[in-house]
């Protein structure tokens, strides 16, 4: 506290004929007395005792925080420190005026690890995935790492031993979602990281064969692993395509308003996965209903031609095959006249 008696108020003296001492009382902000030490290591099992103390006006108060938990006590005490001791505990010293901090890492060695935090899951193709960590502690012995892995398609659980601070797991189901820790060993024991969860990034074909099935369906070949499908259409080439519809089968039924002129394309979905990229554009009417206008063209051109072919070939053969037949029938009748003047007939 802070008193100053020499202070004196300046008033006119119409009002008060004659002035007076006043104290006036400074409120200060806290400041350590005793701080905590930046690193404190301790073996597991032995005890620990640290103390944090501070000073103020008005008096302040003295708390710990590790893990977000609060601990409400001037004094850290540990009969025995455990292997959940470890960590950051912040010394926070309060009052009205304002808050001060300082942070302690207590170290407890001689035990298992502490655990790996996974840092990212990055995929490597469509099948593989990149998992990186950051070690825990050691515990002052060479620890090594286990990546655990399994999926809801196959819950048998996989793993892949390294020494590194990175694995690749591969040989991954397509379209799965993965669930993967870390496990941290050394020569005490063992700990396990959190579990994080990554789909695979796999990547969903475009729908193929669409097609115009009678005057009001457009059907287009079932996809592997899609679970719906995205139709979009555009009134013409320099309009954006929009959803019509999203549909579960592999064929959408078309509106009384769809006129001819209308163009149209599918996407493959799956959540969480991106849209596919779309299929081919097909247009109503272009194609007409049925088979594509193509085979028809293609077989009314081989048509043509047959029938071209055969009328070119009768009638430049025709003619020449009649004359020959008539010609054949004259000698068949002029030979049957003269064996009737056969010697052997006429004997």
């Amino acid at each position: 506290m802070v008193e100053y008696s020499d202070v004196k108020l300046k008033i006119p003296l119409a009002e008060v004929p004659y002035s007076k001492p006043i104290k006036i009382l400074l409120p200060e902000p806290p400041v350590f007395i005793n701080r905590p030490p930046p690193e404190l290591r301790v073996f597991e099992g032995a005890p620990a005792e640290v103390s944090c103390e501070g000073f103020g006006d008005p008096l302040p108060i003295v708390y710990w925080i590790h893990s977000e938990k609060r601990i409400s006590s001037a004094v850290l005490s540990f009969p025995s420190v455990s292997h959940s001791d470890h960590g950051v505990y912040e010394c926070i010293i309060s009052n009205a005026v304002s808050s001060i901090s300082s942070t302690m890492n207590l170290i407890v060695d001689r035990t298992r690890p502490q655990p790996a935090v996974i840092d990212s899951v990055e995929c490597v193709g469509d099948e593989a995935m990149l998992v990186n960590w950051t070690p825990g502690f050691n515990g002052s012995y060479p620890q090594s790492f286990v990546v655990h892995y399994s999926s809801d398609e196959d819950p048998s659980e996989k793993s892949l031993l390294t020494t590194s601070k990175s694995a690749t797991i591969g040989d991954l189901e397509a379209f799965s979602k993965y669930r993967i820790h870390v496990e941290s060993r050394n020569q005490k024991g063992s700990t396990n990281s959190s579990t994080v969860e990554k789909h695979v990034c796999s990547t969903l074909p475009s729908p193929a064969n669409v097609r115009f099935s009678g005057e009001s369906e457009l059907r287009w070949d079932p996809v592997e692993f899609a679970r719906s499908y995205r139709v979009e259409s555009r009134f013409d080439k320099m309009s954006a395509f929009e959803g019509v519809g999203e549909v579960f089968d592999p064929f959408f039924r078309l509106r009384p308003e769809f006129r001819p002129g209308r163009s149209f394309r599918v996407r493959s979905l799956r959540d969480p996965y991106e849209p596919s990229v779309p299929s081919r554009t097909i247009t109503l009417g272009s194609t007409g209903y049925g088979p594509p206008s193509m085979w028809w063209a293609v077989f009314g051109g081989f048509l043509f031609f047959f029938l071209f072919l055969t009328l070119y070939l009768y009638s430049k053969y025709g003619r020449y095959l009649n004359r020959r037949r008539r010609k054949d029938k004259h000698y068949n009748d002029y030979g049957d006249f003269l064996g009737f003047f056969h010697p052997r007939r006429l004997q």
